[in-house]
């Protein structure tokens, strides 16, 4: 009986991650930032998202609207500084949120992430770290 119920409460958990864990085009999801694991660049991080009481699933999230420098070449001081602006946004932010819904080619989920004080990709324009960017769109 034990085995059966524990069976169970695992199938429900699944079916609840699903939207999360295979998002794409069509319906978004909004849940809870839980915790950030790294941020890759100004525009990229990978953070465990909350997806069913203490349930997580960490994920690349790809911040929609806004396209940062890259980190190599003839832009990594200006991506660095994009980096650098992103982790100290999400470290004193609170309350975060991850919109997504769907994922890119790379298999990030695409995004927003938003706190009480705003959205992150809002953040980077107004501070000159990046450049509004629409989906299929070049720089």
């Amino acid at each position: 009986m034990k085995l059966a119920l524990g069976g169970a409460i695992l199938l429900l958990m699944l079916l609840i991650s699903l939207p999360i864990l295979w998002a794409d085009d069509g319906d978004c999801w909004t849940v809870p930032l839980r915790q950030v694991v790294r941020v890759l660049d100004g525009d990229t991080l990978q953070a465990q998202l909350g997806i069913w009481l203490n349930l997580t699933a960490t994920e690349t999230i790809r911040v929609l609207g806004v396209d940062t420098p890259e980190r190599h070449g003839g832009t990594k001081e200006a991506g660095d500084a994009a980096r650098a602006f992103t982790a100290a946004w999400l470290a004193r932010a609170s309350d975060l949120t991850v919109t997504a819904c769907r994922r890119d080619s790379f298999g990030r989920l695409l995004g927003m992430v938003d706190g009480p004080e705003g959205s992150l990709g809002a953040a980077l324009l107004r501070e000159g770290h990046g450049v509004a960017y629409e989906r299929g769109r070049g720089r």
